[in-house]
């Protein structure tokens, strides 16, 4: 088995997609760091690899690091608050994240933005009261968050350069909160733009597929809302079809339900129906009893019909 050194990897990977070490490690590193990384006079934390690797289209690699008992912990409280964001545990939420601020270096930029991101999901407590805060304050967070790794970062143009992980999720958050603000013509142009951007780069599709869907869910929903049912089908089926091919389900019946609304603006209420019943008994199927109801209401709604 050859074995070859991370900097190497880096190093090849820079120079096959033209990149400057300057713009590669933008916001990650020192531009003199990741020389070193390349040249194997130094190791980078499991962090910053990380980011290095995504940011040169690395998601799927594989790779072994050492890392500090810090880079330990932080990884562990990074997941617990994962974890309480997906459950909605927000007050145990805030004391892991207060116990990650705790640890983190003002200069680990990739800490902070995951910090920072956090805080717009998790809230706050006032007097005891978990309260969320303002659509204004999330967004000057969220911009505070992509400016750390984006220095140049303009919501409008995202063309350039392959975006991190947590980079693509803080663009969905930006365009889910313009979406919950009513202004829908400003979040699709943003999700527009994003899916341009991933088409047009080297990304590994198979290790973004959640994410990928989870945009298409998004965008295709928000044009169906503004009836443009034929352009939200084509991005609906192209996340079903990345669920499908890459068994991640987590999406696919939201989808379902967008698929079966554009057939009913179409008048095609024999698809739709099909659609409804797809997407209602793969809720089931992942014991997800109330978007279940919600579905099947739903198409009693809209289309009169019984699931």
């Amino acid at each position: 088995m050859n074995m070859i050194h991370i900097g190497e990897v880096l190093h090849r990977r820079r120079c096959e997609l033209g990149y400057s070490q300057e713009f590669v490690a933008q916001g990650i590193c020192e531009t003199a760091t990741l020389s070193r990384i390349e040249n194997g006079v130094c190791t980078p934390s499991k962090s910053k690899m990380e980011a290095l690797m995504q940011r040169l289209g690395l998601y799927g690699e594989k790779y072994v690091a050492y890392v500090s008992k810090s880079d330990i912990e932080s990884d562990r409280l990074r997941e617990e608050i994962i974890h309480c964001n997906s459950m909605k545990l927000f007050e145990k939420g805030l004391l892991k994240l207060e116990q990650l601020k705790s640890i983190t270096s003002p200069k680990d930029h990739l800490m902070q933005q995951f910090i920072l991101r956090s805080q717009v999901i998790l809230g706050k407590m006032e007097n005891g009261i978990h309260v969320s805060y303002s659509p204004e304050k999330q967004l000057a967070l969220l911009l505070q968050a992509a400016h750390l790794t984006m220095p140049h970062f303009d919501i409008n143009s995202l063309q350039h350069g392959l975006l991190m992980k947590d980079e693509i999720k803080i663009i969905n958050q930006i365009a889910v909160l313009y979406s919950e603000k009513g202004e829908h013509t400003q979040a699709i142009n943003i999700y527009r733009n994003l899916l341009k951007n991933i088409d047009t780069h080297c990304y590994s599709i198979e290790e973004l597929c959640t994410l990928i869907s989870m945009i298409t869910y998004n965008y295709s929903r928000l044009l169906c809302l503004e009836k443009k049912p034929m352009e939200a089908l084509i991005l609906a089926e192209k996340g079903r079809h990345l669920c499908i091919v890459y068994n991640r389900h987590q999406m696919l019946p939201g989808l379902l339900v967008v698929m079966a609304d554009c057939y009913c603006q179409l008048g095609e209420i024999e698809k739709s129906h099909q659609l409804f019943l797809q997407s209602y008994y793969t809720y089931l199927a992942t014991d997800d009893k109330y978007n279940a109801q919600v579905v099947k209401e739903h198409c009693q709604e809209l289309l009169g019909l019984e699931i």
